[in-house]
């Protein structure tokens, strides 16, 4: 391509700043600049070879064993078999983004959704933590990578060694699990429990469309999340010809007849930079959400708990302590969801008034809160512009915020950070956050 101009060209100006307005949204100059790098790398390039910006991160499996397969990307209706059983349209949804303290009122973009749908293999194969489905002709499909927004996301799937074009090289396991029929509900980041809600649980809302005549393996890893047990069994009542089965992580899986489930609904597993379209949640899994909280959260909750997410490790609060000993002056009580039973869980959520802590998987459990729920989280710059909790709240009726602070590195997506708590006290206190 010739004669274009490097996009951070744009910049010119503003060097002295530390922030610009992009629209509505005010983004650290370093992420732009970042950003705008990486579309002028892109922008040399052919689309054909776009996907291919990315050099996996190997999984430790991939150096095992010798002869992997190289397999040519398909599109999934191309594997054999393929038959659409039940569909539920999509269309032109809104993606609400969100209130940050200090930068940004939210707002909202159009996107194109695409609709969910469930259908039928022959013959296929995979492995778990992975979205890759192989077929015995050398093709493979992985719906992830044909979405425009993989143009500047990353795959992490565990079996891929390399990929070249419409040539993906992935490993081969020697150990073959072998089904007759089976529904998976495994992919590369299934065991993660927020990821497992938006790209997994709403898969279980086409279990009546499955023939009852056939037995059927719903397949999840050995030592999932007792949650996400907890989870399927409750949908899972009501279909005697559908059992739970626990597979090696170590193996292949292959099956005479595999359904499988198709969302709209997409989470990105890694990314170069920050973008909203890394988190689409469709109005579907929204309905399905509400529906299944209704059913599960205790009838006529009083709304009165204050909660405190907490939170160890990466990507969290440096002044933690200081700010969990304000909010626990003012009522809050530290919970880790994880730690708790999940009836304890939806009981403790479905009670809530206000939630607040670092920003976390735990905040997904607002699912289960009522309309009129406040909800502040503390999070860093890089990921300031998700919107998946931002989707659950407008659907829900709370109100929700991100504030963000000093990060520690702006290019690391799991960077610490520090928010000042003065200019936490001046948000609760100068919005009435604590009081309706």
């Amino acid at each position: 391509m010739k004669n274009i101009q490097h996009p951070a060209s744009i910049l010119k100006g503003f060097n002295s700043l530390e922030k610009v307005f992009v629209g509505t949204l005010l983004i650290p100059l370093k992420i732009l600049r970042k950003a705008l790098n990486l579309l002028a790398a892109i922008s040399t390039r052919s689309s054909s070879s776009i996907n291919l910006l990315i050099k996996r991160v190997k999984h430790p499996a991939n150096t095992r064993t010798k002869n992997n397969p190289a397999f040519e990307l398909v599109r999934i209706n191309e594997l054999p078999g393929f038959t659409k059983i039940a569909e539920i349209k999509g269309g032109i949804e809104n993606i609400f983004l969100p209130k940050i303290v200090g930068l940004s009122n939210g707002g909202f973009i159009s996107v194109n959704m695409p609709g969910d749908y469930l259908c039928k293999l022959d013959n296929v194969s995979f492995v778990p933590y992975s979205d890759f489905i192989r077929d015995e002709n050398g093709h493979v499909a992985n719906e992830k990578l044909l979405r425009k927004e993989y143009d500047v996301l990353i795959p992490r799937d565990r079996d891929i060694i390399e990929i070249k074009g419409k040539v993906i090289l992935l490993v081969k396991e020697s150990n073959k699990t072998h089904l007759k029929v089976a529904l998976n509900l495994m992919g590369t980041y299934s065991n993660n429990w927020a990821h497992f809600l938006a790209q997994h649980y709403p898969k279980l809302n086409f279990l009546n469309d499955l023939p009852k005549s056939e037995k059927i393996n719903l397949l999840i890893p050995k030592n999932s999340d007792p949650h996400i047990r907890y989870l399927i069994k409750q949908e899972l009542i009501g279909y005697p010809h559908i059992g739970i089965l626990e597979v090696d992580i170590e193996s292949e899986i292959v099956c005479e007849k595999l359904f499988h489930v198709s969302l709209g609904t997409f989470l990105a597993d890694d990314g170069y930079f920050p973008t909203p379209l890394e988190c689409l949640i469709s109005n579907s899994t929204l309905k399905f959400w509400d529906k299944k909280a209704i059913e599960l959260a205790p009838k006529n909750s009083k709304q009165w708990r204050r909660i405190f997410i907490g939170r160890t490790g990466n990507r969290s609060l440096k002044n933690y302590d200081e700010v969990l000993t304000y909010f626990r002056d003012k009522g809050f009580e530290e919970i880790f969801p994880h730690f708790l039973s999940m009836e304890d869980k939806i009981k403790v959520f479905s009670e809530a008034k206000y939630i607040v802590g670092p920003g976390s998987s735990g905040f997904a459990n607002s699912i289960y809160s009522q309309a009129g729920t406040k909800i502040l989280a503390f999070i860093n710059s890089f990921r300031y512009l998700e919107s998946y909790l931002v989707g659950i709240s407008n659907y829900k009726k709370h109100e929700f915020w991100f504030m963000s602070g000093k990060d520690d590195n702006l290019e690391d997506m799991n960077s610490s950070y520090e928010i000042s708590l003065n200019e936490i006290k001046l948000f609760i206190e100068g919005n009435d956050f604590l009081y309706n």
